[in-house]
């Protein structure tokens, strides 16, 4: 083993470098902590927010109900900033009409129309880009309904743009079932039911208590114990869970500092498979285990992940870490992977990389369930399908979107400059990003695949280009 000193870790023999790679914080928890700290009344902090497209959408619309948000600190090297959100609180939001354009991002439009919806007076007219546009919201209807709401969709199935008529709300009596198993829906209907207790400025605490069918990420639920709201979670046996908000409606300001985005740290994973004399160290890494569902699977797949315990002054609003990945040997082969429904909300997001990552297998993998795959950015599900047959594997899609692919051993390298200049990536940005990356460590090529990585990553290519060169540098 090899002591890497300047980051205090030990890596085997055949590694000749280990590239260190501070990716781009958050962007769940940066949606979330903006929208929180805009509905607290007084002054919050959120250090490290992600400075990308998505988050910026979120900005705009509480600017514009009346909530000042100014920068204190640009970090635009690792794709973040320092906020500063001063809120009059969501008791006094602007009313009147106005206009919402979410432009691309689905966290945004899905999490504060029913916040908009519970503004009395408010007239939203609210829009999305092209993309946004096509995907349904059907999970927003079900929220601003159940609450006693109104919304009116523009085009059928649910999508926008929208109007939003603001009224007086109610809490929905007993356990609110939720059908939708999203985690922004989740969200959406945790944050409109603090909305309307905030509101009450209730003596006592009062309860709001949802079931959902499908354990999902719970960033809102950490972050909401921060703003002094009391969450208990409860297991289901059919893999849901039942949570419990109890609130008296005060909302504290928010003092937050975001972990970066294990997300975009799996971009860069490609980079050991692709090269295996080749280590990767991602520092400041959320850990939370309802987020770390593709990292398990490059364990199982035959990639070593390790987690590094950093020290530090800074106090994050989720647990951090640093992750190391690297090949177990420069001629190593990779087994097959296995992806169940329930382990779906841990890994959605990589479930392309995934899929490229079996094309690379020796054995056969089966990915359950992927339906909710055709709703993101793209079909995103016959994509991925395309990327695996890209580098020679058969891929078959079932009727309940399950997918199986069959590797063609031996041929996962015959991909060709051309056929990945050509691979339409539909204006997905994690599809963009992944044949960025593929083109790197294949051809040491540098280029967009898109425009459209500045949505969730904005120092995607910044941080490509710096990879570019000491990978250059050290084949010379």
């Amino acid at each position: 083993m090899k002591n890497i000193s300047s980051l205090g870790i030990s890596v085997p023999d055949h590694i000749q470098k280990t590239l260190q790679i501070s990716v781009a914080p958050d962007k769940s928890l940066t949606h979330r902590a903006i929208i929180l700290g805009g509905l607290a009344q007084g002054r919050s902090f959120i250090k490290n927010a992600l400075a990308a497209g998505d988050a910026q959408s979120t900005i705009d619309v509480f600017r514009k109900l009346g909530v000042k948000i100014s920068v204190q600190k640009n970090h635009t090297a690792f794709g973040a900033k320092d906020l500063v959100i001063d809120s009059p609180g969501v008791q006094n939001f602007n009313n009147g009409p106005r206009r919402f354009n979410f432009n691309n991002s689905g966290t945004t439009a899905r999490i504060v129309q029913p916040i908009l919806a519970a503004i009395p007076g408010l007239i939203a007219s609210c829009r999305g880009d092209q993309s946004l546009s096509a995907r349904s919201m059907a999970g927003v209807t079900e929220v601003i309904n159940a609450f006693g709401g109104n919304v009116k969709y523009v085009a059928e199935n649910n999508r926008l743009p929208a109007i939003i008529y603001g009224e007086i709300l109610t809490l929905p009596k007993g356990v609110f079932d939720l059908k939708s198993p999203s985690a922004q829906v989740k969200s959406s209907a945790l944050l409109l039911a603090l909305t309307l207790i905030a509101k009450e400025n209730a003596s006592q605490k009062k309860e709001f208590v949802i079931s959902v069918p499908q354990v999902n990420r719970d960033h809102t639920e950490n972050l909401l114990r921060l703003t002094g709201q009391s969450i208990s979670t409860q297991f289901l046996p059919n893999d849901g869970e039942v949570i419990s908000l109890h609130s008296s409606g005060a909302i504290k300001p928010i003092h937050v500092k975001i972990p970066r985005d294990p997300s975009s740290a799996a971009f860069f994973t490609l980079i050991p498979v692709f090269k295996p004399e080749t280590a990767v160290y991602f520092p400041q890494v959320l850990l939370n285990p309802r987020r770390w569902g593709y990292f398990a699977k490059l364990r199982e797949y035959g990639l070593e992940v390790e987690v590094i315990k950093e020290s530090g002054k800074d106090v994050y609003c989720e647990v951090q870490g640093g992750v190391l990945v690297y090949a177990p040997s420069l001629d190593c082969s990779y087994r097959g992977i296995k992806v169940t429904s329930p382990e779906l909300p841990s890994l959605i997001d990589e479930i392309p990389l995934l899929v490229l990552l079996s094309a690379l297998a020796d054995s056969e993998s089966h990915f359950s369930n992927l339906g909710s795959l055709r709703g993101k950015e793209s079909d995103r599900l016959a994509l991925s399908a395309k990327l695996a047959e890209l580098f020679g594997s058969r891929v078959s899609i079932s009727e309940n979107d399950d997918l199986s692919v069959v590797p063609k051993n031996g041929s996962g390298l015959d991909v060709s400059l051309l056929s990945l200049h050509n691979f339409n990536t539909e204006g997905d940005h994690r599809l963009e990003m992944i044949i960025a990356t593929i083109k790197l460590c294949l051809f040491n090529e540098c280029s967009p695949s898109g425009s459209m990585a500045k949505v969730s990553f904005p120092n995607f290519y910044l941080l490509l280009k710096k990879i570019q060169k000491i990978i250059l540098e050290a084949s010379l």
